[in-house]
């Protein structure tokens, strides 16, 4: 197998619709987690890897990565609307956020960032 043919065959199973759920329940459950201030996404990853021993890899490995990169996210939700930064990556966005002191301008800085 060529480069070329491994490349289009990843891509190929990364959009299957076997894949898509486990993208979305991923995202679902990295969210979860960004939100809680402190988690990060190594934690996300340790949590789910007992799910993953029965699995495919393709779904699992996409599992994996929907978690890892929304935990991201989660963490930017909770330090602009609460001025709580979950992890040290989101001091920056927690102190951008105060200087938008009303709800209005909070929720735009969510639209933009």
């Amino acid at each position: 197998m060529g480069i070329l043919e491994g490349l289009v065959s990843g891509f190929a199973q990364a959009i299957s619709l076997e894949v898509l759920p486990f993208l979305i329940v991923g995202s679902v459950f990295g969210m979860i987690i960004g939100i809680i201030p402190g988690l990060s996404g190594h934690f996300a990853m340790a949590m789910l890897i007992p799910f993953l021993y029965k699995m495919d890899p393709a779904p699992g490995i996409a599992f994996l990565l929907a978690a890892h990169a929304t935990v991201a996210q989660g963490g930017g939700l909770t330090a602009i609307l609460f001025s709580t930064p979950g992890t040290g990556q989101m001091r920056r966005r927690c102190l951008m956020a105060r200087r938008c002191v009303s709800k209005a301008r909070r929720v735009l800085l969510l639209v933009l960032r």
